[in-house]
Formats: structure tokens, sequence, C-alpha cells
């Protein structure tokens, strides 16, 4: 009897505390299907408006939109509180920043807004602002709708965005930006994801003494843009080459690194120390890229999805062997890779200079399944011919196979420099189009505050963050081009028809690859904004409030809050998520560390990338999640990217 009496004793606090497991689980993944069918509606909605956008889109878009900097806006209102507030403005309670839940915004990079008051003058880029100024009415019922929602996590209804290829970002509820013309969405980590999904990405660079002066320091700035689009469930390793490969950006010199911020942070690091020097050897640069893959593949610390090597060089080989045998190598590597992974794996090269620079990289374009070679002709080519990998990706993204693809990021302090949060982000696509057309991506910001509650955990709790991570890293869409689509790809670069590899393709079977004009219309808008009542004032003046009122007022800020100093620097307009110092994997029963050295997280006073603004963060910021360490785990093998309920690691 004292024996039953004991097992009953302990059976039910184990009871009790699988009960509460499972209604946390309930919840999370009930809020987890919430913001991701949110989205993919969201995604649906910009589908539907852009098939009249050379229509009713046009004709009633003169002075109906409104500017992030340029434009007051109609009915705001400032309701102060931690989640609605700036520092930049006060303390949330006396002062705050301004609202309009009647409207979107847009804002637009700066070398996009180039006719008068930050008017755009390109005419897709017109079309673009246009159709997408339908969403208003699409985001004010969904706010009304989804506020009972939100209301039980004590949350406000997250930010809702449209992102689109040309630069153009749209945003609900508006508000004031605090730095004009520098926010541009295909730059960001979850534009990235939400059109390429998870990756592993080797980058080969000739470091050899010819890329000496402007050209190495061009690549390095490319490289970092690339490393800065990346996201935690993406892998990555640098190699550097010229006599060797002896320079490798590598975790512990042997494992690609997991693509979290902090390790992002180390890999720009150690790009802006690489010099220029010694002979060309291609067969070094890949031998070593190839080692790491395969050394990261045994350990499972690859993501189980498609891969990208992007190889770079400005001179012709001189060491390393034969070109037949460099090259034969080469190609025996990447059929490596795909057989591994099972999944597709694309080759980017890149060739500056001479023609005679030309023959290996497109020969080897045109050697594996997915091949794509570019012509550098200028420095300054070598930044955008990069960074447009993804761009490929996102053509193969938008099959029947990948419906309702989703992308999460990691977690990263929001503009505010309080709040904490992920974006849930989707790909739109022309649906009219074969193979669809993509158009951009859409995203909604989720708090992690709204997941601690749905788990039923204390707030900051690394459940929290695990759960993020693994549905960062539980999709995989499959790429499929056929021929004629990579050839249509390959002759949008900057080599043309000289990037092709087959006569194949007639005029008929080529695609369009990026949006164009609507055809026989001439007659633009050239004055899109409502009016242009803000131009030339500060933020201060035109974002700050009072709690409560309906104006910006000059007594706001009363709290003198010390001001970031504004960095025009790559890596500061891109900004800088949390570090939550994403190192380790778990694998089977154990963890697996493959960050070993010590890493200090970023401090707190480096600029965010927000999802939604241009804003830096108040340098004193501070978070229960900001040093929390998190397992990361490796992706399903499921290439139909349907997820399981998470289990615990």
């Amino acid at each position: 009897m004292l024996f039953q009496k004991i097992i009953l004793r302990s059976f039910i606090p184990l009871l009790a505390s699988s009960f509460f497991v499972n209604a946390g689980e309930e919840a999370f993944l009930e809020l987890v299907e919430k913001v991701e069918n949110d989205v993919l509606e969201l995604a649906a909605m910009v589908t539907d408006l852009y098939k009249d956008r050379c229509t009713t889109a046009l004709n009633d878009c003169s002075k109906n939109n409104f500017h992030e900097c340029v434009s007051s806006f109609p009915d705001q209102t400032c309701p102060g509180g931690e989640q609605l507030g700036d520092k930049k403005c006060g303390d949330d309670v006396t002062c705050s920043r301004l609202w309009d839940y009647s409207i979107s915004r847009v804002s637009l990079p700066e070398k996009v807004a180039d006719g008068q008051h930050e008017n755009p003058t390109d005419p897709e880029v017109i079309e673009t602002i246009c159709f997408s100024r339908k969403l208003d009415e699409w985001f004010k019922n969904k706010h009304e709708k989804e506020k009972p929602f939100w209301d039980q996590y004590a949350l406000e209804i997250p930010p809702m965005y449209f992102g689109a290829h040309n630069g153009v970002f749209r945003i609900y509820p508006a508000y004031r930006s605090s730095d004009c013309g520098a926010y541009d969405p295909t730059k960001r980590p979850w534009y990235i994801g939400g059109s390429s999904g998870n990756k592993n990405l080797l980058l080969i660079l000739d470091v050899s003494g010819s890329m000496n002066g402007e050209k190495i320091e061009t690549m390095k700035l490319a490289a970092e843009r690339i490393v800065e689009t990346l996201n935690v469930g993406d892998r990555i390793a640098i190699i550097p080459f010229s006599d060797d490969a002896n320079q490798t950006i590598a975790d512990d010199g042997t494992y690609m690194y997991v693509a979290s911020e902090v390790n992002k942070n180390i890999l720009i690091d150690e790009l802006k120390k690489l010099s220029a020097g010694g002979a060309t050897n291609f067969r070094a640069g890949f031998r070593r890229a190839y080692e790491i893959f395969n050394n990261t593949y045994k350990k499972e610390f690859h993501v189980d999805c498609n891969s990208a090597v992007l190889f770079l060089t400005d001179g012709k080989m001189t060491a390393g062997g034969t070109k037949e045998d460099v090259m034969s190598f080469i190609i025996d590597g990447i059929e490596d890779m795909e057989q591994k992974t099972g999944h597709t794996v694309s080759l980017f090269t890149y060739s500056i200079g001479s023609a005679e620079t030309d023959e290996i990289p497109y020969e080897l374009s045109c050697s594996v399944n997915t091949g794509v070679w570019s012509k550098i002709e200028d420095e300054l080519q070598i930044l955008d011919s990069l960074t447009s990998y993804y761009t490929l990706f996102s053509l193969g993204l938008g099959t029947d196979k990948n419906q309702n693809f989703t992308a999460w990021v990691e977690p990263y302090l929001y503009a505010d420099g309080v709040s904490v949060g992920t974006t849930v982000s989707a790909p739109v696509y022309d649906t009219s189009k074969t193979p669809h057309l993509f158009l951009g991506v859409v995203g909604l910001d989720l708090r992690l505050a709204a997941i601690d509650i749905a788990l039923g955990v204390d707030k900051g709790s690394t459940d929290t963050l695990d759960r993020v991570i693994r549905r960062s890293t539980a999709k995989c869409p499959t790429l499929e081009n056929t021929l004629c689509e990579l050839e249509s790809f390959r002759r949008r670069g900057s080599a043309g028809a000289a990037a092709m590899c087959t006569n194949s393709c007639s005029d008929e079977d080529f695609v369009d690859i990026e949006p164009e004009k609507c055809p026989a219309i001439d007659d633009y808008p050239t004055d899109l904004w409502d009016n242009f009542d803000e131009e030339g004032l500060s933020y201060e003046d035109t974002a700050c409030c009072i709690v409560g009122t309906t104006s910006a007022s000059e007594v706001c800020p009363v709290i003198e809050t010390k001001m970031p100093v504004k960095d025009t620097s790559s890596s500061s307009k891109t900004g800088l998520w949390i570090g939550i110092g994403v190192g380790a994997m778990v694998i089977a029963a154990g963890v697996i560390c493959i960050v070993k050295k010590k890493r200090a997280p970023p401090p707190a006073s480096t600029t965010t990338n927000s999802s939604k603004a241009q804003d830096e963060t108040n340098e004193n910021s501070k978070n229960d999640y900001y040093h929390v360490k998190l397992s990361v785990i490796p992706p399903p093998k499921n290439p139909d990217y349907q997820v399981s309920a998470p289990t615990e690691g």
C-alpha cells in the first residue's frame, strides 16, 4: 500500500507537468499556424493586386501614397507603451512615437528615389507603389479582425509589409522613419530567406597579387553583403586562395559556420583582414572548400537543403595542374556534393578583366547541372554580381512543389531598442507566368513574448529561442529549373548571350526573370505622395509625441537619450541582428559544439537589422534574450518541407 502511495505521489506531478507541456505545445503550434497563414494570405493578396497593375492601379495613384519621411500622415495617434514606443522619443510613458493605423507608408532606397520630392522615375517602380497601395484596405480589415487574437497575448497586432524585388517597401501601420532612404528590403535576411530558403554557401575568392587595390576591396565589400543577408538556417565558409588556401575563414578552420549574428560578425571581421598576393591556384581553393564541406557533412552540421558555390577570380590559372585536371577535379566535387546532400548544388563563377580570364569560369558553369557564369568588366559590378545569386534560387522556388513555403529568421532586436522577435516571410509570384515570376517577399513580425506565453515559459526562455531556430531550419524548398529557364537567367547577366551554354532554346522558350513595365503605357504619375509637408524635417520634430495626443510635440523627447552616431558603412545599413550565440547543433542524444572559440555577443550599441524600419537602436538597450545561447536542430530530411511538431532536443 505504501509503495502504491509513493508511486501515485510521484506520478501525479509528472502527469500535471505533461499536461502543461502538451498544452503549451498545442498553443505554440496554433500560434505558428496563425502567423504562417496570415503571411501566406498577404502574399496571395499581393499576387491578386499585381494583376491590375496596368489598369485600375494607375488610375488613382497620383498623390495617394505616403512617404516614410516626406509626407505627414492623416490620422496619427500616440498610444505609448513599450511595444509602440521608441527610445529616441522618450520613456514611452510621457513621450512616445506617432502611429497611423489608417494607412500604410512607403520607403524607397536612395538610388530608386531619384525624382523630385523623393519620387521614383522608373516606371516599374511606380507600378509597384501603385498596385501595392490597394493593400491598405486589407491591412485595416486585418487589423480590426485580428485584434482579439493578439489581445490574449497582451500584444499589439504585428506590423505587416511587402518588400518588392526593385526595393519598394510598404509597411502597415505607418510611422515615420529615422533614417530616410537607407532601407532596402532586398538586402535583409527576412527577404533573402523568403526568396531562397536555407542553404549551404561556399565562397571561394581569388586573393592573388593581381587582385590588389580596388578589386579586392570591392570584393570584400560584396562578400560582407552576402554574409549580412544570411540567416541562422544557413551555413557558410569563406575560402580565399592564391598560391594556396591557408587563409580559410571557417569555424575552427574545419567546419562551415552557422550563420548566426555572432558568427557573421566574426566572418566580416576576418574578411576585412584579407590582403592580396601570390599566384592563382584554382585547385587549392576548391580542394579546401570541398574539405570543409565534407567535414561539415560527416558531422551532420550542414543544412539538409540546397547549396551554392560562388567562385570569383581575375586571373589565369598559374598553379595547381593542367586545365583539364583542375576542371575535372572541380566538377567531380560539385557532383559529389549533390550526391551526398540529395539537393541542388549551384555553381556561380565570376571572372574579372580580360577575355583570357573567362575561359575556365565559363566552361565550369556549363559543365555542371546548375551553373552560371558572369563577366565583370568593372570593379563596381562585383557587388551586384556576387549578391544576385539568390535570384536564381527565387526562380526555382516559384514552382507548385513549393506552394505555401514560409521562412523564419533568427530573433533580432526590433527598432524600438527593447523588443525581440522574429520575422515570418513568404515569397510572392505572378502566377499567370510560366514559370511563376518572382515579385518580392511579404513579412510579418512576431515578438518572442507571444511565443513565451504560448509555451507557458518565462520571458527569455531558451525553449522559445529553440523553437524559432527549429522553425527557421525546418523547411527546404525544391529548386527545379528547366534548361531554357536556366539559359534565360544566364543571358540576363553582365555577359549577356555569351554566358549561355547551348543553342537549344528559341525565342519562345526564353522566360521572364524579372518583372517589366506595363506595355503601351507612357503616362505615369510623377507625384505619388499625398503631400510633402515634412520634407527636410528631423525625426524628433515629426515623430515624437506626448502620449495620448495626435501630433508631434516640441517638448519631446523629454528624456535625454544618447543617440548613436550614424554609420554609412554597408554593415551598418544592413544592421546587426541581436547576437544570441548560436553555435551548437543538437545531435541525437548529445550536443557537439562546433563553435569552439570563446565569442562575446555583440555590444548593444550596434544597429539592428529591423525588418520593419531603418531605425537604429539605442545603444543602451537591454533584453533578457540578449545573452542566451541555444541549440540549432538540423532540418529534417524532408524535401517537401512538411513540418512535424517540434520535439525536445
